[in-house]
């Protein structure tokens, strides 16, 4: 007890109950009235951000999340505006999202941040760096040779590319390092004054068309000279030395018609250019008829055979039309009509007005046409193709030869074969040379396969023979062979017995004729001989 002024104070403690209250709604551990999350078990009662809160049931765990952009303010380098992402790029304490300057500071203000910036106190918004040393070239004139060529800025001819040399091939006071035309171009077209073509006119292209050596652009004549002064230039003119505007050229040859030299061709030029005519040709050149058929200025009308239309004769006919000296000729001589005779200016009534066609040889070929059809035959013979004109002449191609061959080969005859020396006796007008004949050489004429040509008892009278000698007997026989009259025109000259050598033609009424004796066949031998009668008698040797 306590007193005071010595009397004793009385002091009355009044004691409560301590209520203990151990209630634990989350079942954690943890008294409700202790537990900082009463309804959501945390045992270990975490509160990172200090606010009374546990962890466990604080929606802003590390504090307030003023932009609720998931980041609490006392973590969030954007802490007003938005940015989960948190970008930083220049990493100072702000987000990109809220940084003035979010690739770094901007000293100069050039808009370059001043970690990309190669002038970071000099405003150069274009980052110029000539020399390419990471330093721009506005902040960099400090450099005495800003090129490092050892060439100071302002002696240098190329101060912002590295020359040393400081070579000026143009003299114009630019280095050639740095100048676009390095050497001397008046006119400023890229190509070099010792190389361009038209020095005091721009011309890149450098064209010369006519390659004189001046360009287009400053050329006169562009396209090359106009020696004749028609307007067109030599190079495109088709008559260079003669004036023709008009350029006509008729034959699409190149060659314009004021200054082509047409070839005068001839008859023989043309059939021996066409090609179908290479045996018609032949007979011409064989007959010595080059030189007539070659002029150009002659005016003929020949009738040309093909090469497929000789072959369409017999063979015995092809080879006295192309190899018998008489036949060929008068074969020539009547395909060819010594006038203009007959083109399309000429009808058949008119030829036929002045008595037909006459040719070489005089005889007269006969016409006739059929309008119609537009045919046309001479002697019979069709014309195939008409009025092929040259120069003056003309030539007409004919299917067939214009020759009566009934008259140059007569019909075969039936000859006597058998005992040829009963045949003989039966004509009787061989016997002085049968009675010489059986004299020498006995039975020789059915024995072997000879030829003989026996003058006719008048023509030895005629001769004053009466009698031949062995000799003359041997002059008319063919020893080893017998040929009819095919095989003496087919090799046209024969050896006798005697060693002489007789030709063999055909004259124009198609006889046989031996060394100018007209021959005609009387008799064949059983043994084959062959038997001709002879109007002459052959001279011995």
């Amino acid at each position: 007890m306590t007193t005071h002024n010595s009397r004793p104070i009385r002091v009355l403690v009044s004691v409560m109950p301590v209520i203990n209250d151990v209630t634990d709604n989350d079942g954690d551990g943890v008294a409700n009235q202790f537990d900082n999350c009463p309804v959501i078990p945390n045992p270990d009662q975490r509160d990172t951000d200090g606010d009374g809160e546990g962890d466990a049931c604080d929606a802003t765990i590390q504090g307030n999340d003023f932009d609720s952009d998931g980041i609490a303010d006392n973590l969030d380098n954007c802490s007003t505006i938005p940015n989960m992402d948190q970008a930083n790029q220049d990493g100072d304490q702000f987000g990109d999202v809220c940084d003035d300057t979010p690739n770094g500071t901007d000293n100069d203000g050039d808009g370059f941040p001043d970690i990309d910036d190669n002038c970071v106190f000099v405003s150069n918004p274009d980052q110029a760096d000539s020399d390419g040393d990471g330093a721009g070239d506005l902040c960099e004139t400090i450099d005495p040779d800003q090129d490092n060529d050892s060439v100071n800025n302002e002696l240098d001819n190329c101060p912002s590319d590295p020359n040393s040399d400081q070579l000026d091939s143009d003299g114009d006071g630019l280095g050639d390092v740095c100048d676009p035309t390095p050497i001397a171009d008046l006119d400023n077209d890229g190509v070099a004054d010792s190389q361009d073509n038209c020095l005091n006119i721009s011309n890149s292209d450098q064209t010369d068309t006519d390659g004189d050596g001046s360009g287009d652009a400053c050329d006169a004549t562009p396209e090359g000279p106009d020696s004749d002064g028609d307007g067109v230039p030599d190079i495109r003119d088709n008559c260079v030395a003669e004036s023709n505007t008009n350029q006509l050229d008729s034959n699409s040859n190149g060659v314009g018609d004021a200054c082509e030299i047409v070839e005068v061709q001839s008859v023989l030029d043309v059939l021996r250019g066409d090609g179908r005519f290479g045996l018609f040709v032949g007979a011409v050149e064989a007959a010595g008829l080059v030189v007539y058929l070659d002029d150009p200025d002659i005016a003929v009308t020949v009738f040309a055979v093909r090469d497929e239309d000789f072959f369409e004769l017999s063979e015995a006919a092809r080879e006295l039309v192309l190899n018998d000296n008489s036949v060929r000729n008068l074969m020539l001589d009547t395909h060819i009509v010594d006038i203009f005779a007959y083109d399309q200016g000429l009808t058949i009534s008119e030829i036929d007005a002045v008595g037909g066609v006459f040719t070489l040889n005089g005889d007269v070929l006969s016409a006739f046409g059929n309008t119609v059809f537009s045919e046309t035959w001479f002697n019979e013979v069709e014309v195939l193709e008409s009025d092929m004109l040259v120069g003056s002449s003309v030539i007409h191609v004919i299917d067939d030869v214009l020759l009566d061959f009934d008259l140059i080969i007569p019909p075969p005859v039936t000859i006597p074969t058998g005992n040829v020396d009963e045949v003989l006796a039966d004509l009787g007008n061989v016997e002085i040379f049968r009675a010489a004949l059986a004299r020498d050489f006995g039975g020789v004429l059915d024995d072997q396969a000879w030829t003989f040509f026996m003058p006719t008892d008048a023509a030895l009278s005629a001769a004053g023979i009466l009698d031949l000698t062995a000799a003359e007997v041997t002059a008319h026989i063919i020893s080893f062979d017998a040929l009819d009259p095919q095989g003496l025109i087919a090799i046209g000259a024969v050896t006798f017995a005697d060693g002489s050598v007789r030709a063999v033609e055909v004259d124009p009424e198609g006889n046989v004729v031996v060394d100018g004796n007209v021959a005609s066949l009387i008799a064949t031998g059983a043994a084959g001989a062959q038997v001709y009668s002879i109007d002459g008698v052959f001279q011995t040797f």
